[in-house]
């Protein structure tokens, strides 16, 4: 008998132990495979590179851009180039000069004195403030401007150089307001100030000196303003116009009020300012001859409810109430 037929008599011995033996491999191939893919090989390792490092000199510092009014200072620090100005109890006045220097002034409350047409508001110092501020007014218009403080000079502006000044409307207590927009006012030397301020002045009624002794004519605008007109600033003034008789009241502030009487006895005219009213729409209003009647000193002039208007501006108009004896001229 050959070799190979003796392994094929014992074939079913050998087969036998393969197949024992293929679980035992496939139990193997499966844990070399997991270990494989459970334990990857390493990676380099890269080595670490540190990062340059400048030196002080060399540093150069972020710089982020400011806001408005901010600068950095030598060491960087933000600081604002405004310079600090202190804050007033009563009113202020922002003074420039020409070399630009910024101060702040503080004043005392308006004060007002009247002189026939001329009206003035005097700023006084107020706390350790040493200027003084003057302004002249008629016609409502600034006429002149001064302003002053020892040992600092006078600054003064007339008429036409006098820019930026205004005189508001009466509030509803007959007050205004100042309003002064970088004003130039110049020294007798040359030298120049920028003048700032927004001031109040107080209605006639407020002021000792200036309020009627008697109640006088209320005049009430429809925009809210109220004027107490009284003739305290000057005498009444009687002219003749075509068997008419035109007489003036003047208020302290300068507000005449023009009143026309006709040949009855009959007030056919009355206009302050721009306002108006003839004939029959002067309704409310009635008039008294003082005790001398040739004088014309004494006459009593009576409002209620009298409505003067504007016919150029349309809805312009005011209210007046009240009574004023016309002033020995």
């Amino acid at each position: 008998m050959s070799k190979n037929s003796l392994w094929f008599d014992e074939r079913p011995r050998h087969l036998g132990w393969l197949l024992l033996l293929l679980p035992v491999l496939a139990v193997l191939l499966v844990a070399v495979g997991t270990n494989h893919w459970r334990d990857p090989a390493p990676r380099a390792a890269v080595p670490a590179v540190a990062a340059p490092q400048l030196s002080p000199a060399r540093a150069k510092p972020v710089v982020l851009p400011m806001q408005p009014g901010v600068r950095a200072d030598e060491r960087g620090t933000a600081t604002s180039t405004k310079p600090s100005l202190v804050t007033c109890p009563y009113q202020q006045l922002d003074l420039v000069t020409a070399h630009g220097k910024v101060q702040r002034a503080c004043v005392a409350t308006t004060r007002m004195l009247q002189s026939g047409d001329l009206r003035s508001y005097v700023l006084e110092p107020q706390g350790v403030s040493d200027w003084t501020l003057r302004i002249d007014s008629g016609d409502g218009r600034v006429l002149a401007a001064n302003l002053s403080a020892p040992d600092r000079g006078d600054y003064r502006c007339e008429e036409d150089t006098c820019a930026g000044f205004s005189i508001g409307p009466r509030d509803a207590h007959g007050g205004r307001t100042l309003v002064v927009n970088q004003a130039v006012l110049a020294a007798e030397h040359g030298a120049a100030m920028s003048l700032s301020a927004s001031l109040k002045a107080p209605g006639d009624q407020q002021d000792a000196d200036l309020a009627c002794s008697e109640p006088g004519i209320s005049i009430v605008e429809r925009s809210g303003a109220v004027l107490t007109l009284c003739p305290s600033g000057g005498g009444g003034v009687v002219r003749l116009e075509h068997e008419r008789r035109i007489f003036s009241l003047r208020g302290a502030a300068g507000d005449t009020l023009l009143i026309g009487v006709d040949a009855t006895g009959v007030v056919d005219f009355v206009q302050i300012g721009a306002l108006e009213c003839q004939g029959l729409a002067c309704s409310g209003v009635t008039t008294q001859p003082g005790d001398d009647p040739a004088s014309e000193s004494g006459r009593r002039f009576s409002f209620s409810g009298t409505t003067v208007t504007d016919g150029l501006r349309g809805g312009a108009a005011a209210l007046l109430n009240g009574s004023a004896v016309l002033p020995p001229f």
